[in-house]
């Protein structure tokens, strides 16, 4: 393919991105703020089951920006999508600081048995014993959040059961700054 058609094809994604993010910015961030209540549901069990201070486990969500959409398909290298979420894992994402390593795994562990976020044990990557080669370290887990999406068919209003990736990314405080850190030199 010619540099002309994949820029074409690079500028139809990105209308198809922003015609999205349009359509669905709403419901996108609605889905970010149940995930984030039922991640602080959780770390509040968590922390009362083990006795710790609430502020030893924070928790920090946000839904991806069209950029690092667009960038994230690109590194994928993905030209389309229908829904971005069948794309990309993370267009949805959490992270759970911890002030101590056991709690992460700990952490980990609630989520996994949550009863709002399903997980494929085949979608738990541990990046703590198994570091990545630039030293990384952290549990990911690739999650499927239960929301209701609102449909409007034939002026009938209905809400209908789905599901949606999101990425939770599990570290110490420490990891989490050393990470920090080395993204701003990569």
């Amino acid at each position: 393919m010619g540099k002309k058609s994949q820029s074409a094809n690079k500028g139809k994604l990105y209308e198809k991105a922003i015609k999205f993010f349009h359509m669905h910015e709403k419901q996108l961030h609605q889905i970010r703020k149940l995930l984030d209540i039922r991640l602080n549901q959780l770390a509040l069990a968590y922390t009362s089951e083990c006795k710790l201070p609430q502020e030893s486990i924070t928790i920090k969500t946000r839904v991806k920006t069209i950029d690092s959409f667009l960038k994230k398909l690109d590194k994928l290298n993905k030209d389309d999508f229908d829904f971005p979420s069948n794309s990309v894992y993370d267009l949805i994402g959490a992270r759970v600081t911890c002030w101590f390593l056991d709690d992460c795994f700990g952490m980990s562990g609630y989520i996994s048995n949550s009863n709002f976020i399903s997980v494929d044990p085949g979608n738990v990557f541990d990046y703590i014993h198994q570091p990545r080669a630039s030293g990384y370290r952290a549990i990911h887990i690739h999650g499927k959040i239960s929301y209701e999406n609102i449909s409007t068919e034939g002026g009938n209003v209905k809400a209908i059961p789905q599901k949606v990736t999101c990425e939770i990314q599990i570290r110490t405080k420490l990891m989490d700054t050393w990470a920090d850190l080395t993204h701003e030199f990569h």
